[in-house]
């Protein structure tokens, strides 16, 4: 195993013990950092780097995850024996109650997505491209034109064949090989063809836009983005420009985009309000970061260093002008700013 690789797994667990969470909460979060963790080692096929996230758990005494801690398992299982102090997966319970700017900015997108629906229909019949891309590259360069910072990033393609269920986030900055690099996993085909463009060309793009951003101030693999509070301040950013493609793509005539983004916003949304006990209910932390910290980006309230100038000054730009050729974007801002901040950045 090259010293970079044993470096980066040091690095990664590392980050993924850092979260802004305690208890319960705090456990779940770190067990679902360190599913990610082993989906980057499997990715390298370096099953000796193991031995870092084994002594990470081995002093964590984690004894139990939500789907994560399956995925960690598993995960672990394709480099062989489960050590016995690995987390077992057990049936989730919420930890708290949504707070109330998270569920008034909940019911904003929502009010939003209604009024997205309303001038959708009036486009006509839902129009699908013919000429769709199919691989990352494509889909990245597609989603470019609704990023309001495109990287311009050519990321190296994972198309490791992984069981079902294995695969939570796709986006990366591994040691490939010897180099930090950034890497995409490639989606499963069963995955409607729409919808994997969504999920690569906007959502996965916003998210390599961010890493590239941070790399230009330091270039550690892995990225500051992907773990911790880095991670919810990146889903926020991720989740703005996605409220932001979903007008630009409507505006467009893109009405079968627009319609994945508008479910993508309501699945967000319920998350924190639907009645179903998902894993995002032990992590209300989180949850809300997918649904307060994208509001509070489009109103200019700047999460601080783990967001750079590069991406923030951009990003409000690109959405007044939105507001300006759709009013219920204007009006989602209008009572955007009125929610009682939620913090969007730790110390």
């Amino acid at each position: 195993m090259s010293g970079a690789v044993t470096a980066w797994a040091r690095s990664a667990v590392v980050a993924a013990l850092s979260v802004p969470a305690r208890g319960w909460e705090a456990d779940i979060w770190t067990v679902r950092g360190f599913a990610e963790v082993a989906l980057g080692i499997t990715l390298l096929e370096a099953p000796e780097a193991f031995a870092e996230l084994d002594q990470a758990l081995r002093e964590a005494r984690i004894p139990a995850g939500g789907p994560a801690a399956d995925r960690l398992r598993r995960l672990r299982a394709m480099a062989g024996p489960i050590p016995a102090y690995y987390p077992e997966a057990i049936p989730l319970a919420p930890i708290r109650a949504t707070r109330e700017p998270a569920r008034r900015a909940a019911a904003l997108l929502v009010e939003f997505c209604d009024e997205v629906a309303k001038a959708s229909s009036q486009r006509g019949a839902i129009r699908v491209d013919t000429s769709i891309p199919e691989d990352s590259p494509g889909q990245l360069r597609w989603g470019a034109r609704y990023r309001p910072s495109p990287s311009g990033l050519d990321p190296a393609v994972a198309e490791r064949t992984l069981p079902p269920g294995l695969l939570w986030r796709s986006w990366f900055r591994l040691p490939w090989p010897e180099r930090p690099e950034f890497v995409v996993v490639e989606r499963p085909a069963r995955i409607p063809v729409v919808q994997r463009l969504v999920w690569r060309g906007i959502h996965d793009g916003a998210h390599l836009d961010h890493m590239a951003a941070l790399a230009a101030l330091s270039g550690t693999a892995p990225s500051p983005a992907e773990y911790g509070w880095g991670l919810a301040v990146a889903e926020s950013y991720a989740m703005a420009v996605e409220i932001g493609a979903t007008v630009a793509c409507l505006l467009n005539g893109e009405t079968a985009a627009t319609s994945v983004l508008r479910k993508g916003l309501l699945e967000r949304v319920a998350r924190l309000t639907g009645p179903d006990i998902t894993e995002f209910g032990a992590l209300p932390e989180l949850a809300e970061a997918y649904v307060v910290g994208p509001l509070r980006l489009l109103v200019g309230d700047s999460p601080g260093p783990l967001l750079p100038d590069a991406l923030m000054g951009p990003l409000t730009r690109h959405w007044a002008a939105l507001c300006a050729a759709f009013p219920p974007a204007a009006e989602l801002t209008r009572a955007a700013r009125e929610l009682t901040p939620l913090p969007l950045s730790r110390s």
